[in-house]
């Protein structure tokens, strides 16, 4: 099993220091805590199904062909289509409230993503834009 890479470590300690203050500052406030609360909860459950897709293999043992997206269990392409779906209608709503065009906001939101991954950047970007106007049509 690989380690944790250091960049995915210290950003798993500001998500879990962002959460923390979000708590701290909904302190007594029912509804921002509840809805904090669901927040958290899908994040939850999208890191469960992750794991539980994870299969452990050994060094030694023969390689099974690669799964793709028809291979998954209904539940997991549910989730996948309704992470895909909200993402879309949320950067239909980002586009509208910053007058932008999507494919716009796509090329910048990737662009910030590839800080983080340049060498994968274009690929990225080219993905985003692909998948968005399969979904925005």
């Amino acid at each position: 099993m690989p380690a944790c890479r250091p960049e995915i470590k210290a950003e798993i300690i500001a998500l879990g220091l962002h959460a923390h203050e979000l708590i701290l500052k909904s302190h007594g406030n029912y509804l921002e805590l509840e809805e904090l609360a669901e927040t958290l909860d899908i994040f939850l459950n999208t890191c469960q199904v992750s794991l539980n897709s994870i299969r452990i293999i050994l060094d030694d043992s023969p390689q099974s062909a690669t799964i793709t997206f028809q291979d998954l269990p209904i539940e997991q392409k549910q989730l996948i289509y309704s992470f895909s779906r909200t993402n879309s209608i949320l950067l239909n709503l980002l586009s509208d409230a910053l007058n932008k065009p999507c494919e716009e906001l796509v090329c910048e939101i990737a662009n910030l993503m590839s800080v983080h991954e340049k060498s994968v950047g274009a690929m990225v970007t080219l993905k985003v834009i692909t998948f968005l106007r399969y979904l925005t049509k």
